[in-house]
């Protein structure tokens, strides 16, 4: 899973040089710096990735995924997590565990690469799983996902 994580990172920079037109060494520099528009497109691409890791990992359980909060803003920061909606057909307990695993993971290796800034930060993923009757019934988070006042923005849905 490490050298997975590693290619993850690399992919989210790579992302953010490709938007940005800039070298690679900027993009650090603008990490290390704590620019929030930088650190919002390095969560963005990252979550992307996360979602497909994850769909993969539990055998193709995951319908769709959503981002909200600070990196859809451009508020990201050296501590701020990447807040995720997956909607799910079932496994949730098996998607459940791997988000937790993934997520002690990622964090370990976003405080290697971020140094001390973010020392304090407990989690790096706050993601958030619902189904088909939390989203038709609107209750909890699945009520974001038809918000028309705060809507979450769809990051990846399945196939076919």
């Amino acid at each position: 899973m490490s050298m997975t994580i590693k290619m993850m990172f690399d992919n989210a920079l790579s992302f953010c040089v490709e938007k940005t037109k800039q070298g690679r060494n900027l993009i650090l520099t603008s990490l290390h710096q704590g620019d929030k528009k930088t650190h919002s497109s390095f969560r963005y691409a990252l979550a992307k990735q996360i979602v497909s890791y994850l769909n993969n990992t539990v055998n193709s359980c995951i319908k769709a995924a959503y981002i909200y909060g600070t990196v859809l803003e451009d508020r990201a920061s050296f501590t701020s997590d990447i807040d995720m909606i997956i909607h799910i057909n079932n496994g949730k307990e098996k998607l459940q565990q791997a988000i937790k695993k993934l997520d002690k993971k990622m964090l370990e290796h976003y405080k290697n690469f971020m140094g001390d800034r973010c020392e304090e930060m407990g989690h790096f993923l706050d993601i958030h799983i619902v189904n088909d009757r939390e989203i038709i019934e609107r209750k909890g988070y699945g009520a974001m996902v038809t918000s028309i006042e705060t809507p979450p923005i769809k990051i990846w849905t399945r196939e076919g």
